[in-house]
């Protein structure tokens, strides 16, 4: 009696390790691939490109999905073929970069990124090289392997590694993908993130300027012009990243804001209009009104005194106090948004997510009530704030499938809350300074601001100084 395996299925259904780098398994369809999964179960999935973890009932994506602890090993293990990471909090753990655990508490993966755990979305450009793949804290912590540039050589689809810009990379279809078809369509499992921990990844435009390609706020850059992932967070013109901004999408046309005290990931410190300065009449507020102590009514603006122009978010030469965006980006002018839009011909939302920038319809919070497109329940536009003041009112871009015309620029209230998309200041230069004297070289990259002073450009700082 002779008996024929298919050896190659047999193969994707284990976890292994070739050149240093882990495997999952591969499957069509986890629900009856893996007739006996237990918690902590990762496999690749081929038919939809995702991560999948088990969470003791059923299969769920690797991020803001609920994870019960009933059952899970509190270390990693490998079974019939079958890895499953460690369930629990083990934050407190001596780690490496690279270190992993599916938090209970996150309900993520958990990423060390040589500071701290966090999830893995959130990871940015710190990741340390070390190409080790193992376990370590008795078992308690898996080690992904981090890789400047991840061989191809030998590698079979389910190969899991990141990338030192912290990209969690994914191996299909004879290459390396980023992993990032990761959040339920329905945005359940939200959590906001705010402006310093939104992901930096630029875009260049056909004008030639560097774009952040996604929203403040947001998870991802857009995979549609409705995808909550990418709305990211509504600001107040010229207020910085102080929680105000915060929003807690229930679904694709409807959300809560944070009402200013408590963890910012409990969804009992959100509601409709949350900590908002409103533009209100006395005799609009009463004692039962969450936001009684934050209104005023004074030319629509947020301010008791309005600024006269834009200075806290930036000047001609230097980033203002409240400019919300990463170090060397800043809000764009009227100017630099309208140069977009001429150069691509835009005239509707199909065109914006068209392009590289990928604008989304993530709406608006209303200067007066507070709330996501002033309580209409649906969203129809898209608007973003420049740093371009008009008169007692800024400058905006808006578009909308019948208002206005489609796309252009419109004056606003600054009372009221917008997206914010961050482009790249040119007048910047980065220099690599190799230091040594007595010790091994130091290699660092400094990035020097650019001014202009008596019609000449100079370094903001002096050769060698960080700032």
């Amino acid at each position: 009696c002779i008996c024929l395996f298919n050896i190659s299925y047999l193969r994707a259904q284990q976890f292994k390790i070739i050149n240093g780098i882990p495997h999952l398994p591969v499957v069509t369809d986890p629900t009856t691939d893996i007739p006996t999964p237990t918690v902590g179960n990762m496999i690749f999935c081929s038919a939809d490109k995702n991560i999948y973890i088990h969470n003791g009932n059923t299969w769920m994506y690797i991020c803001e999905q609920a994870v019960s602890v009933n059952g899970a090993g509190t270390t990693f293990s490998i079974t019939d073929g079958l890895s499953a990471l460690a369930v629990g909090d083990h934050s407190a753990l001596t780690p490496a970069d690279g270190s992993s655990y599916f938090s209970s508490t996150d309900n993520a993966l958990m990423i060390y990124d040589g500071t701290e755990f966090k999830p893995f979305y959130l990871i940015s450009g710190t990741l340390t090289a070390t190409g080790n793949t193992g376990v370590s804290n008795n078992g308690q912590l898996f080690h992904y392997p981090v890789l400047a540039n991840p061989t191809t050589t030998d590698i079979q689809d389910g190969a899991v590694c990141f990338k030192t810009n912290g990209d969690l990379q994914v191996f299909y279809g004879g290459q390396w993908n980023l992993y990032n078809n990761r959040h339920p369509a329905d945005c359940s499992g939200y959590v906001p993130i705010k402006a310093s921990e939104t992901k930096i990844v630029d875009v260049v435009s056909g004008t030639g300027r560097i774009w952040m390609d996604r929203n403040l706020g947001a998870y991802r850059a857009a995979i549609s012009r409705d995808d909550c992932w990418a709305y990211g967070n509504h600001y107040q013109w010229l207020r910085n990243d102080d929680d105000h901004q915060l929003i807690m999408w229930t679904d694709n046309a409807s959300a809560n804001y944070y009402k200013g005290s408590g963890d910012i990931n409990d969804p009992a410190n959100y509601d409709s209009d949350g900590d908002f300065v409103l533009n209100r009449t006395s005799a609009s507020v009463t004692t039962t009104d969450d936001d009684a102590a934050f209104y005023h009514s004074n030319n629509f603006d947020w301010l008791v005194t309005p600024a006269a122009n834009a200075d806290v978010w930036r000047d001609e030469n230097f980033w203002g106090p409240n400019n919300p965006c990463p170090n060397n980006y800043y809000v764009p002018t009227d100017t630099e948004f309208t140069a977009e839009k001429n150069h691509y011909g835009w005239t509707n939302p199909d065109d914006t997510f068209n392009s590289p920038l990928k604008l989304t319809l993530s709406g608006h919070r209303d200067r007066g009530s507070g709330k996501m497109d002033n309580g209409t329940g649906s969203i129809t536009k898209g608007l973003y704030w420049t740093s371009t003041r008009s008169a007692d009112r800024t400058a905006k871009l808006f578009y909308n499938q019948t208002d206005l015309g489609g796309f252009g620029s419109y004056d606003s209230d600054t009372g009221n809350g917008f997206s914010i998309r961050c482009i790249k200041d040119p007048n910047i230069i980065e220099v690599e300074h190799i230091a040594s004297e007595g010790v091994a070289p130091i290699d660092i990259t400094i990035t020097y601001k650019v001014v202009t002073y008596n019609g000449k450009k100079w370094l903001a700082q002096n050769l060698g100084a960080e700032k």
